[in-house]
């Protein structure tokens, strides 16, 4: 597959948190949900991209652990091409 559009830059791992209220200065609170997700701009615009239907890459850099696994996993589920 050629990607007619390769994006270049940064992808993270967004940790997205429900808290049943907003903690005041120096509170704790119980979090009700946690959801993990991809992120990062970079990545973000690739799998946008694929989603227009346009055939999308993306040039980066992930670590050699389960977090990287999990970027790169997102990346493929989505169809964006990664080396």
């Amino acid at each position: 597959m050629n990607p007619e559009v390769i994006s270049i830059g940064d992808i993270t791992i967004d940790f997205l948190i429900s808290v049943p209220t907003y903690p005041k200065l120096g509170q704790d609170v119980d979090t009700l949900k946690l959801k993990m997700d991809l992120g990062g701009s970079a990545a973000n615009f690739a799998v946008a991209i694929k989603r227009l239907g346009i055939r999308s890459g993306l040039i980066g850099k992930v670590g050699d652990d389960w977090f990287g696994d999990f970027a790169i996993s997102e990346l493929k589920k989505e169809g964006v091409e990664v080396g």
